[in-house]
């Protein structure tokens, strides 16, 4: 009797084990996000400082009201991933009244300084230490178009000009998930602009270095 009431214990502890393994594996299963392709959205405040010929008696100031907007396609099985991104940068400085040059004319005025910039890219990722890592650093390359407006204010005259130009931009940048296998994380980057657009003051093209924080959203 006692060997018998040992092999049912032996076999109980022998199950019991093996359902508790079972139930283990299940939580060892590839999150959706690993098995899957899958979407990332990021909205990004972004401070930016101009560089380049513009900084040249325009605008030298930084910039804090400026951001961004991306939705991405993260591959699987892959440390790549792609998307499109646009968002703005607006630069503005103030000069004292003085005597300036417009066209043919002398103009006695206080003079504002503007340059906003609309960018419009597709963009291309690698991620270091793959899509999926809870701390993930990244670089990325981003080719476009620039939606540029310059305007040059004399009090109540302005040199205006708009033009559309190509324009590309590298960033490194780091990754943050709040929980693993969330949705929601942090992205910070700093990133360098430039930019084809000539005009009056701007004579070797638009750049600026820029850095952002920005909160991203991701599904499947």
């Amino acid at each position: 009797m006692k060997y018998k009431n040992l092999v049912l214990c032996g076999l109980a502890i022998f199950f019991s084990a093996n359902a508790i393994a079972q139930r283990r594996d299940l939580y060892t299963l590839e999150s959706p996000y690993e098995r899957y392709t899958y979407n990332l959205a990021t909205l990004k405040w972004v401070a930016a400082v101009p560089m380049g010929s513009i900084t040249d008696g325009y605008v030298d100031k930084a910039s804090f009201g400026n951001y961004a907007f991306s939705l991405e396609w993260v591959f699987r099985q892959m440390p790549v991933s792609g998307g499109i991104e646009a968002g703005k940068y607006y630069f503005e400085q103030r000069y004292p009244r003085a005597t300036y040059k417009m066209g043919n004319n002398d103009v006695s005025a206080v003079k504002t300084s503007t340059f906003s910039t609309v960018p419009l890219t597709a963009f291309a990722k690698y991620h270091f230490l793959g899509t999926n890592a809870q701390l993930s650093p990244y670089v990325q390359v981003n080719l476009g178009a620039h939606f540029n407006n310059y305007i040059d204010y004399f009090g109540s005259l302005a040199d205006q000009k708009r033009k559309t130009t190509f324009g590309f931009a590298g960033a490194a940048g780091l990754k943050y998930f709040f929980k693993k296998d969330g949705s929601f994380g942090l992205d910070l980057s700093v990133r360098y602009d430039q930019n084809t657009f000539k005009y009056e003051y701007i004579q070797n093209g638009f750049s600026a270095f820029s850095g952002s924080a920005g909160l991203f959203y991701r599904w499947w």
